[in-house]
């Protein structure tokens, strides 16, 4: 279930703080002044059952339901913040507004939303394949692309990539779009090669293809390992969360060459800082920018399949630097000069087609058929057929 460890987190810990009001208002520690008390009632026994009733119970329910892993968890969830929202609103006539209500609304709003976000992901599964077969042969060269959901397999990460999301949508005046990040899987030579960026310490592998490392906020914070990130050509490595790919795998090439010179351009990628625009490229650098600028250098980024209602944060980033470098690497030009190749070819075509309709018109009429020669002129310019 998705969200499930931020369910049972934050609805564990709304239990237990109405539990402890409970406490406090059977006990009369902290209690506000008996003029407040509501209807007449001459102690605070009651409030607390009610807060018990209305807050802990729920929330302790949910939560519960959530470690069991019940289909019904989200649905506790969204009932457990209505009644939240509901007892922080009975309050207010009797003890005032805080920041302390302000502050259980946010809370109660955003478990709301993990609810509706945990029941849409149920309704629609997260892995979707493409339509075309797209798996790369064993012992074949291939360049695959994966896209993977930003946070796959850690609630924590996909929280903070929510929260990231609606403040860009909100300053962009747009609608929130489902976030993710980018891997490639390179098979040549009789082996196989997972591309990729990631934390420095989420892997105890010995030999895992970092080719470089950078640091992730500021330079100054990378001098601690917790702060800097890798970039790996790893053979035989894997891809974590691949389960939970989308319309993936898609395969980008079968070129023998492609292949070999983007491993071979994977060492030369720039370190900069992740999360950062030191080059004013226009958006931080992260993994997506590592993988857009390894596929500008080999002219492949157009056939990149992107998800419905995807976004890949940095992807931009790593185009521009490749362009501002030189528009890619020298297959990527090879492909741009064969493609302008093309096109001149069939200019050349459509200027013989137009040489023989005036030469036939020409004809027609030292014939002496004018009619018919005007005719199929008439045609040739509207781009119709007799």
């Amino acid at each position: 279930m998705p969200w499930r460890r931020t369910i049972i987190a934050v609805e564990s810990l709304v239990c237990l703080a109405a539990v402890e009001g409970a406490v406090q208002l059977f006990a009369g520690i902290a209690t506000p002044p008996d003029s407040r008390l509501p209807f007449g009632l001459t102690n605070w026994v009651l409030p607390g059952l009610w807060l018990l009733g209305s807050v802990a119970a729920p929330s302790g329910a949910a939560a519960l339901m959530a470690v069991r892993r019940s289909a019904h968890a989200p649905q506790a969830v969204l009932v457990a913040s209505m009644l939240l929202v509901v007892e922080l609103v009975v309050q207010i006539p009797f003890l005032g507004a805080s920041w302390l209500q302000a502050g259980f609304t946010v809370v109660a709003l955003a478990m709301a939303a993990t609810a509706r976000s945990a029941l849409s992901h149920r309704e629609q599964p997260r892995r979707s394949r493409l339509a075309h077969p797209t798996a790369s042969v064993p012992n074949e060269p291939s360049i695959a692309f994966y896209w993977l959901p930003l946070g796959a397999g850690g609630d924590c990460v996909r929280l903070n990539g929510r929260v990231f999301e609606a403040i860009a949508a909100w300053h962009e005046h747009r609608r929130a779009r489902d976030l993710y990040h980018s891997a490639l899987e390179v098979r040549v030579d009789g082996a196989r090669y997972v591309i990729e960026m990631a934390p420095v310490w989420n892997d105890a592998a010995p030999d895992r293809g970092a080719v470089c490392e950078g640091a992730v906020g500021s330079r100054l914070l990378g001098h601690s390992r917790w702060f800097r990130y890798e970039v790996r050509c790893w053979r035989d490595g894997h891809i974590p969360d691949l389960a939970e790919a989308v319309d993936s795998p898609q395969q980008l090439s079968q070129d023998q060459e492609s292949a070999r010179s983007l491993l071979t351009s994977v060492p030369s990628v720039p370190a900069l800082v992740w999360g950062r625009d030191e080059l004013g490229l226009g958006e931080m650098w992260n993994s997506n920018s590592l993988i857009s600028w390894l596929l500008a250098q080999q002219g492949l980024v157009d056939r990149v399949v992107w998800p419905a209602n995807g976004r890949a944060p940095g992807w931009d980033a790593g185009l521009r630097l490749a362009h501002a470098s030189g528009g890619g690497g020298p297959l990527a030009q090879q492909r741009h000069q064969q493609r302008e190749s093309e096109r001149l070819h069939r200019h050349h075509e459509d200027l013989d087609d137009s040489r023989a309709v005036v030469v036939e018109h020409a004809d027609d009429c030292r014939s002496g058929q004018p009619g018919d020669a005007v005719d199929r002129g008439e045609r040739a310019v509207a781009g119709t057929s007799p």
